[in-house]
C-alpha cells in the first residue's frame, strides 16, 4: 500500500512553544579528523536557541510508509518543533507525488518549526537523480526560508530511509557552537549502517553491503587526508550559498544537476 499504515504521530507541541527540551543523551566528547579545538562542553542552550537544522529529504518514487518512518525518528529528536525544519525534495513526474506530501504534511507538519515541498521538474541538459532534485529544492529554499539566516542555518541531506539519531546532530552542534569557522569549512558527516536488514538479503548483496561498510568506515581513520562524504552529510547553509556557481538560466546551481554531478555527495564536497 502507498498510504501511510502507521501510528500516528500525534499532534505536537507546534511552533508556538518557547522552551527548548533540556538534553541528556550522555554525549561523549567528540573525536574529529583533521582535529580542531572543540568546547569542552556541548552546544549550549543559547546556541540551539539561535541555531536551526533544515533536512532535505530528496525522493521519487518511495513509499509513504518509509518517508513516515524517517519523518517519525526525526520528530523524536528533542526540540524538533522549535529546531528542525523539513524539506520534501519531491520529482514532479511521480504520479502521487502531491498527494503524497499533503499525507505527510497533514501527519507530520505540527512535529516541525517549519515543512515545505519542492516538486522538480527536469530541465534541458539535467540528469534525472539526487542531484537534480536537490538543486531545485535549494532553489526554493533560498526563497522561502526567513526564520534564520544562512549563517544560523545547518542543512542535512538525508535519504528517504535514513533513520538519523538524535546524537549526530548533537554532535554537529558541539562542533558547530566550537567555532563559526570550524562549521563552514567543514562538511560532517555521520558512519552510516548501510542496511538494517542484513539477514533478509542475498549472501551476495550482504557481502558487498558489508565490503562497502567498511570502505566507508576507513574514511574515518587518521591515515585519510581527504574524506567524502556518503549519502548522508551536513554543511552550512551559509558554506552551500558561498560554493554555489550561476548558471546559464541565471539561476544559481547548489548541487551540479548534469552529469558531471551524478555523484552528489562527492562532487558537492570537492567544490
Amino acid at each position: 500500500s502507498d498510504t501511510y499504515a502507521g501510528p500516528s504521530p500525534g499532534p505536537g507541541p507546534g511552533p508556538s512553544a518557547q522552551a527548548l527540551e533540556p538534553l541528556n543523551l550522555n554525549l561523549q566528547p567528540p573525536e574529529t579528523w583533521p582535529e580542531v579545538q572543540l568546547s569542552p562542553q556541548p552546544a549550549s542552550v543559547e546556541f540551539q536557541e539561535q541555531t536551526f537544522h533544515i533536512f532535505i529529504i530528496p525522493n521519487y518514487g518511495e513509499n509513504v510508509n518509509l518517508l513516515a518512518e524517517t519523518l517519525t525518528v526525526l520528530a523524536s529528536h528533542p526540540n524538533a518543533h522549535l529546531r528542525y525544519g523539513v524539506l520534501l525534495a519531491m520529482e514532479a513526474k511521480e504520479v502521487r507525488a502531491e498527494e503524497k506530501v499533503k499525507e505527510l504534511r497533514n501527519l507530520f507538519e505540527a512535529q516541525f518549526r517549519w515543512m515545505r515541498s519542492s516538486f522538480h521538474v527536469l530541465q534541458p541538459g539535467e540528469m534525472p537523480g539526487k542531484g537534480s532534485n536537490l538543486n531545485h529544492a535549494m532553489q526554493m529554499l533560498v526563497e522561502e526560508w526567513t526564520i534564520a539566516k544562512p549563517p544560523q542555518t545547518m542543512l542535512t541531506i538525508i535519504d528517504a530511509d535514513t533513520l538519523l539519531p538524535p546524537q549526530y546532530i548533537q554532535y554537529v552542534d558541539w562542533v558547530w557552537a566550537s567555532g563559526p569557522d570550524i562549521a563552514v569549512n567543514n562538511i560532517f558527516s555521520p558512519l552510516t549502517q548501510l542496511t538494517s536488514n542484513p539477514e533478509e538479503m542475498s549472501r551476495l548483496a550482504s557481502a558487498w553491503e558489508h565490503v562497502y561498510q567498511v570502505s566507508i568506515a576507513g574514511l574515518t581513520t587518521q591515515s585519510q587526508s581527504v574524506r567524502w562524504p556518503f549519502g548522508v552529510y551536513s554543511l552550512l547553509l551559509q558554506t552551500c550559498l558561498d560554493a554555489a556557481s550561476s548558471s546559464p538560466s541565471g539561476l544559481s546551481q547548489y548541487w551540479d544537476p548534469t552529469v558531471v554531478g551524478i555523484g552528489e555527495d562527492m562532487m558537492n564536497a570537492l567544490r
